[in-house]
């Protein structure tokens, strides 16, 4: 199997991973990585719209961030991991995969609870063909950036590929990769079927990809989706999801580069993890929000225990008007009266940036092959759609300037 098709553990640490040995038969084999760190910030940050730096992803919005301006401190082992091949050797095995955080919970300790994140079977019926089904990375876009915040990620900042329920299939012909697969268009955590299982279609996804040998690999991916608001209603809308983007992973000399670039349409409404929601408008109507955006991410090996590295991502909703505040207050509010600042409360309503910029630095020290300690600054700056009452009492732009010292044992 191709496995530079698959983005686990191994890519996104392949700076700390320990070579296995040659199994005789199938066998089964548990890895992860234990990730202590401390962040501390001048001015708030969020992780997927959550006030807190559990797994940053911007600066956050002034509406329900506490203190925004002030300083911050945090330590935890959030983001630590734990996966298990099941007979890996085998012509079919099993993936399952852990990790330990909650973003809705800003420094928890014994409360730190775990989340699924691969839950899949791999069939490799030829030396040519791979199936592939379950819970797992998505086809399209699959390139992670080097650094500390391997949840945070860039995410919603020019990275947009994360988890999808998906039956698909790989296709290995020299050093070209076809992919193709089937999945869920998005994400439903209620008790009840809603619009996205009553639209009864899938999403479609492609990806073809150009491996370089040893120096990496560079590919082109998209999806579509059927959306459905309001589903069973007289007033029933429909519309479409849709992402075209490219990406690599090329190393030249003691250099690699990550990168990937994108333009898509209603892209969060599919939880990929990107800026555009759509939603219903009057009747039967929608408001179908496109964006674009990508980011490049660098590692220079300074000698075998010393690596540098530098990031930088950005993405923006296009018809940024059509941007939905991601907060509320509840209720009807009092012009006269308004809200204490930091009192809003998020609504479901989508990421509600209008852009976003997120960029990172570190020095890493590997001073064991099981163990490297990074030192990494950050700096982010957002732009929010904000409730009407908010327009004139607060900046819709904020930022935020920090860094996280942090260790990563893998094993």
């Amino acid at each position: 199997m191709n496995r530079s098709a698959r983005l686990t553990l191994a890519a996104a640490l392949a700076s700390h991973a320990v070579p296995a040995q040659e199994a005789e038969g199938p066998s089964s084999r548990v890895y992860g990585f234990v990730r202590p760190v401390a962040n501390f910030s001048v001015g708030a940050l969020e992780s997927f719209n959550q006030a807190n730096a559990s797994a940053p992803t911007a600066s956050a919005n002034d509406a329900y961030a506490l203190s925004p301006a002030s300083s911050r401190l945090s330590l935890q082992v959030a983001q630590s991991r734990v996966g298990l091949w099941i007979q890996e050797s085998s012509p079919v095995r099993g993936h399952l995969e852990f990790d330990f955080i909650d973003f809705t919970r800003s420094t928890p300790t014994v409360a730190s609870i775990p989340r699924l994140r691969i839950a899949a079977i791999e069939w490799m019926a030829s030396d040519r063909v791979t199936f592939v089904a379950g819970q797992d990375w998505d086809l399209v876009q699959p390139i992670m950036p080097h650094g500390l915040n391997f949840v945070g990620g860039l995410f919603q900042a020019g990275n947009t590929g994360f988890m999808r329920q998906q039956a698909r299939v790989l296709v290995q012909e020299g050093d070209l990769e076809y992919g193709a697969a089937l999945a869920m268009p998005g994400v439903n955590v209620t008790a009840r079927d809603g619009s996205l299982e009553l639209a009864s279609l899938p999403m479609a996804e492609v990806r073809v990809q150009i491996g370089l040998g040893a120096s990496g690999r560079v590919g082109a991916s998209a999806f579509a989706a059927p959306l459905v608001f309001r589903a069973g209603a007289s007033d029933e809308a429909r519309t479409f999801a849709a992402l075209a983007g490219f990406y690599g992973d090329v190393t030249l000399g003691s250099v690699n580069a990550r990168f990937e670039g994108y333009a898509g349409q209603n892209v969060a409404n599919t939880a990929a993890l990107g800026l555009s929601q759509g939603r219903a408008g009057s009747g039967a109507s929608t408001v179908d929000v496109r964006e674009a955006g990508g980011y490049l991410s660098l590692k220079g090996s300074l000698d075998d225990a010393f690596a540098l590295y530098a990031q930088a991502g950005f993405a923006g909703v296009l018809n940024a008007a059509d941007v939905t505040p991601s907060y509320g207050y509840g209720g009807s509010v009092d012009t006269s009266n308004p809200p204490a600042l930091g009192s809003g409360v998020l609504t479901a309503t989508g990421p509600g940036l209008r852009w976003n910029l997120a960029t990172r630095a570190g020095l890493e020290w590997k001073a064991h092959p099981q163990l490297a300690f990074a030192a990494e600054g950050f700096f982010y700056r957002s732009r929010f759609a904000l409730q009407a009452i908010d327009d004139v009492r607060m900046n819709s732009v904020t930022h935020a300037l920090g860094g996280e010292l942090g260790a990563v044992y893998t094993f």
